[in-house]
């Protein structure tokens, strides 16, 4: 009997590192989402019921739950990747015409020959009717309807604001004072994130925002925000001037205040576009707390012609 008992044990091992062994197969895959091992005790019964001296007969796994967490936003190059901060899913259809729901948090899309947007498997990306005003006319699944992008050419929108929530890790190493953050040393920034931002033209221009931990006991870091300009490999230049973070412990590592000033202003462009472009950079829901570096949310209002 004990033997059987090990037997279990070793079986719920296995079972445990089969499931982390998908968990880290799957680490590149987009929108997935980690499963966690649970196990149950077993007992031995009988008719007569559970006696109050019966000792377990092992383990049996219960159930392998998926996990739901939030994962960090990644840039790409692909202006149709989406991803969603928080709850819900992307709602697809197998083809044009169907009226099933398929549901996925992986949000990789492209254009298919007809102007639709798709996944990779060729499934259509569903979403709510909109009146000529931009609301919304329903919000009834039901009514959802393939996206298909118009095939003219739409005026461009240059960037004006980038929300940006970040989690900063507070067990961070300070970085020495007066040590000036310089995009090809990483030992000179403590973490560093990037968002593709449009010009007046619809061009797109890579601005990546560098953070410093320069004071524990303060709780304050140093922001530093480049653009890929002039046009080249590994081209940066700063814009605007460095801003200072400061978080307070008390108020659950929340920012204690916000930057007077959050703009940047971009006063050269290889495109030809309008100068200067003035982008404001909203930190406000960025906190510094336990853990990884993460990016919580990342949004911004500028879209290229189309």
């Amino acid at each position: 009997m004990s033997f059987n008992t090990a037997l279990t044990g070793l079986n719920a091992a296995s079972a445990d590192l089969n499931v982390k062994s998908n968990n880290i197969a799957n680490v590149s895959t987009t929108g997935f989402k980690g499963s966690r091992a649970e196990f149950a005790d077993v007992y031995a019964v009988s008719s007569f019921g559970t006696s109050s001296t019966a000792v377990g007969d092992g383990v049996v796994l219960a159930n392998v739950a998926q996990q739901f967490a939030q994962g960090n936003l990644e840039f790409t190059d692909n202006s149709l990747d989406l991803a969603i901060s928080g709850q819900g899913f992307f709602a697809l259809a197998p083809n044009q015409t169907s009226g099933e729901v398929l549901y996925t948090r992986a949000g990789a899309f492209g254009i298919n020959k007809d102007g639709f947007v798709v996944n990779s498997t060729g499934q259509f990306l569903r979403t709510f009717p909109v009146n000529p005003d931009g609301t919304v006319s329903s919000t009834a699944m039901s009514s959802t309807i393939p996206l298909q992008l118009p095939a003219t050419a739409g005026v461009p929108q240059a960037t004006s604001t980038v929300a940006l929530s970040t989690n900063l890790p507070s067990t961070a190493a300070d970085i020495a004072a007066g040590t000036a953050i310089d995009p090809t040393d990483p030992t000179t920034f403590t973490n560093s994130t990037s968002v593709t931002v449009y010009d007046s033209l619809g061009n797109q221009h890579i601005v990546t925002t560098f953070y410093q931990k320069t004071d524990a006991a303060a709780n304050q870091w140093n922001v530093d925000v480049y653009i890929d300009e002039p046009s080249g490999p590994n081209a940066q230049t700063q814009i605007g001037g460095t801003k200072v973070l400061d978080f307070d412990p008390i108020l659950g590592g929340a920012l204690s205040s916000v930057p007077t000033d959050q703009s940047y202003s971009i006063n050269s462009l290889a495109s030809g576009a309008a100068v200067p472009q003035v982008i404001t950079i909203d930190y406000a829901a960025s906190t510094q707390n336990s853990g990884a570096f993460a990016v919580n949310a990342l949004t911004q209002d500028g879209f290229p012609t189309g």
